[in-house]
């Protein structure tokens, strides 16, 4: 993997500043099969202009625009070619946007923004507006109320126009999916404990996903299916106590349907749990755990992760750390949802997480 890049920034005052930056990355990836290899690549050059313009400390803006060009493809060493970016076709990507939060009447914060998006592949121009608009109220110091608006624009990946398989065709006539999105978020902190409840609504319009080819049945097809609808909430809290005991715990359900037909849509999980502390025993040893539940998702059955580490400080005048810790306590298989598999032609990968033990050694000079 090569990643190149190249930062300027200038202050023509104290309330403007010109921020430019330009990265060029280009990887590769082999993966290895029974009967040969696929060799994924990717090159591209990235570039984006930005202007913070600060009229006040309760009015804030920032003016950017972007470019990208770069391009993805996908070597099959069983067929001699590529079925992903088989006719090399670059793409380009133009955006301009703006973001911005202006402060009024000491409890409400307006924050606004929007994105005008352009992408080019071959023939083929695509082209989108999609606005952001929140707006904030602290009633007291702990406590703030958030509702956000926002819509957003996908184009097609490579895979989903392009790919050829045995079992998945490429669609290049695939429409961009569109997104509206609606949050309400309920945050408050007080005395070292801190709550986070966001409750959303998001519909996806034109929804991209594998369905049953009607040429063949055995064969899948990337296909727009219609407007989509996810609602669900997520719940975060941290607690700290002296800066010795630190931890954290979520809940997050999400359910996913079909907006016309009410279909209950099946790669989209309903329960995840996460929990976490670091506890630091004594000045020069420190206990950590963290544990994540997700149900289970697609063709994936649910799954429980369990982590644990010891940080060790051997002398107290020095800054030498020693970390002992281990992954996967449980040695818990992760599938993916939507290709869950035990097949040795086409593994899936990662199939399985296996349990780790690492030891760390830092010093700071």
């Amino acid at each position: 993997m090569t990643v190149s890049s190249i930062e300027y920034n200038h202050s023509f005052t104290d309330k403007t500043v010109i921020h430019l930056r330009s990265n060029y990355n280009s990887w590769h990836n082999l993966k290895i099969l029974p009967d040969g290899y696929w060799e994924y690549s990717s090159r591209g050059l990235y570039n984006d202009i930005e202007v913070s313009y600060i009229p006040s400390t309760k009015w804030k803006n920032i003016v950017g625009v972007s470019y990208n060009h770069f391009i993805g493809r996908r070597f099959k060493s069983q067929y001699n070619t590529y079925d992903v970016g088989r006719d090399n076709i670059w793409t380009d990507e133009f955006a301009a946007y703006l973001n911005g939060n202006i402060e009024f009447l000491k409890q409400f914060n307006f924050f606004y923004g929007g994105r005008y998006f352009v992408s080019k592949y071959d023939d083929i121009i695509l082209d989108n507006f999609s606005p952001r608009l929140a707006i904030t109220y602290r009633p007291i110091k702990f406590l703030s109320f958030k509702f956000i608006y926002g819509e957003s624009f996908r184009v097609p990946s490579y895979f989903e126009k392009e790919v050829f398989s045995p079992r998945v065709i490429g669609n290049p006539n695939l429409l961009p999916e569109r997104s509206q999105s609606f949050d309400f978020v309920i945050m408050a902190i007080h005395k070292g404990f801190q709550i986070d409840l966001n409750i959303f609504h998001n519909n996806i319009f034109d929804q991209i996903k594998r369905v049953d080819s009607e040429v063949d049945p055995d064969m899948k097809i990337n296909m727009n299916t219609g407007t989509s609808r996810y609602y669900g909430m997520e719940l975060n809290t941290k607690f700290i106590i002296q800066n010795r005991f630190q931890s954290f715990a979520g809940y997050a359900y999400t359910r996913g349907s079909d907006k016309e037909t009410e279909e209950i849509k099946p790669f989209t999980y309903n329960h995840m749990f996460n929990l976490g502390f670091n506890w630091k025993l004594i000045s020069q040893l420190s206990f950590t755990s963290s544990l994540k539940y997700l149900s289970d998702w697609g063709k994936a059955p649910s799954y429980t992760l369990l982590n644990a580490g010891l940080n060790v400080k051997p002398f107290k005048n020095t800054a030498l750390h020693i970390e002992f810790k281990a992954d996967n306590i449980l040695d818990t298989e992760v599938l993916h949802p939507e290709i869950a598999r035990v097949r040795e032609t086409v593994p899936t990968y990662p199939l399985t997480m296996s349990r780790k033990f690492f030891i760390g050694v830092s010093f700071a000079f």
